[in-house]
């Protein structure tokens, strides 16, 4: 039996909280798919284990090392985003230290991204979705100790030889692919940050991949501007599986454009409606989805909370942002959702290419005019990938050290010819206090710690806007 650990590497969202206990953390879906993919294809042959670094408070290297000794895997995997491939890569030489006979390997956004950055210490990469090139792999390279190509996958061979499989193509359909295997998962650790009454919180995909090209954001060169859908009855029986098999009352489907299909997304919120009516439901779309039916919709079947990318409230910015997005689309869904009563989130972006202190105030005026129930200003990551990576390469605006420096709520890692790193920080610092230390927000925030169930909660979110507001 082969023993394989899925690992989600250690991460502090909130890096200038500087409390690790603070942080938060988001269920690894694609680990959870892994590890049910690796179940189904090779059963009982494997011995899967996730870890869970950010939910189980795991922070330093030094302590995940240890718990990967003991574990004595025959295979480690580690899912890498940008803000990751740091820590992955110690973790990486390390373990070809201390457990020789043990194979290393990595996948996810960044290294899809940069499949030919240099990774001592790993024996493979994937490249693009690894549920069935990972499950081929562990079939055919670990215990046979076989070197042939497997499509997906980059083998890193002993002389920096490399062995390269072609290219993976997409899952299709979708439904091939296993429900995720959340029973792995430290499910007792997620939490909403909002006061939504609920007893479980867990999140699900009903999609995978973006029509869209912004151009900060990598969807367009992972999923090649597809997207594919899981079928109305796989998500309804996962629906089902989450609610009955464990007690999930607070769903977030986190597909990038949850209304990208509109017909669809009403007959899975019917179903919500009429089948479990105990549970309540969030989701991320876009601003130009929402129409007064969809939203009644939405509210009937007990949505509480919209996630929306506003990303700038400059009509010039959004426009070279390649969102393909009005700010009368913008206004008129925040307008739409609050008239439900739908809690609703937008999201800003401070930094986008072009954008110079006026665009951003621009910004400040538009959240307040729109008056979401929480807003965020993040700041711009240049992740490989996009096309503001290579535009920021290009000119010189990345200033960051190495890739652990990239954190939406952390210090900016670029500064262009229009904004200089004490303007970023400046003016987000200023986004978040005019925003928030209205007394209309000041009360309804109050309001919402007063319903919330969680002191632990209350306490961690004050901590976060604190970090973000100083």
């Amino acid at each position: 039996m082969s023993r394989i650990v899925l690992v989600n590497p250690p991460f502090s969202y909130f890096p200038q909280a500087g409390r690790r206990s603070f942080n938060y953390a988001r269920p690894p879906l694609g680990l959870a798919y892994l590890a049910a993919s690796l179940q189904q294809k090779l059963g009982s042959s494997v011995e899967v284990r996730i870890i869970d670094c950010i939910a189980e408070k795991i922070g330093a290297a030094d302590e995940l090392e240890k718990i990967l000794l003991a574990a004595a895997p025959d295979v480690v995997g580690f899912s890498v985003v940008t803000a990751t491939r740091d820590i992955a890569g110690e973790m990486a030489v390390r373990l070809h230290t201390r457990l020789p006979n043990c194979r290393v390997v990595l996948g996810g956004p960044h290294i899809t991204a940069l499949p030919d950055e240099p990774a001592p210490g790993v024996d493979a990469i994937f490249v693009g979705e690894g549920e069935e090139s990972l499950a081929e792999y562990v079939r055919r390279a670990v215990p046979e100790q076989r070197r042939e190509p497997i499509d997906g996958c980059i083998q890193l061979l002993p002389g920096g030889e490399k062995l390269r499989g072609g290219e993976c193509p997409f899952i299709d359909p979708l439904d091939r692919v296993p429900m995720p295997a959340i029973d792995l998962l430290p499910r007792e650790a997620y939490l909403h940050s909002y006061p939504h009454r609920y007893r479980r919180f867990m999140t699900m995909l009903t999609s995978r991949g973006c029509p869209f090209g912004c151009r900060f954001c990598a969807n367009e060169f992972l999923w090649k501007s597809q997207v594919r859908f899981f079928s109305v009855e796989r998500v309804t029986e996962e629906i089902d599986r989450l609610a009955g098999r464990f007690g999930v009352d607070l769903v977030f489907i986190e597909d990038d454009t949850f209304l990208a299909r509109p017909d669809r997304a009403v007959q899975i919120m019917r179903y919500i409606r009429d089948r479990q009516p105990g549970m309540k439901w969030i989701c991320h779309t876009r601003a130009d989805t929402i129409t007064p039916e969809l939203a009644d919709e939405m509210a009937a079947s007990r949505c509480v909370e919209v996630q929306i990318g506003a990303e700038s409230g400059s009509a010039a910015v959004l426009r070279e942002t390649n969102k393909k997005l009005e700010l009368a689309d913008i206004r008129r869904a925040f307008a739409l959702l609050k008239k439900t009563q739908i809690r609703t989130w937008a999201t800003f972006i401070v930094g986008n290419p072009g954008e110079t202190p006026e665009n951003v105030e621009e910004t400040i005026r538009f959240a307040i005019e729109i008056d979401p129930t929480y807003s965020s200003f993040i700041m711009m990551l240049p992740f490989p990938g996009t096309r503001t990576y290579d535009l920021y390469r290009q000119k010189g605006f990345i200033t960051a050290k190495s890739w652990s420096e990239y954190s939406w709520h952390g210090k900016p890692v670029f500064a262009t010819d229009t904004l200089s790193h004490e303007q970023l920080v400046n003016l987000r610092r200023k986004a978040y206090r005019r925003f928030f230390l209205r007394p209309s927000k000041l009360l309804r925030t109050f309001v919402d710690v007063l319903r919330a169930n969680s002191v632990r909660e209350i306490w961690r979110a004050f901590w976060y806007w604190y970090s973000l507001a100083r």
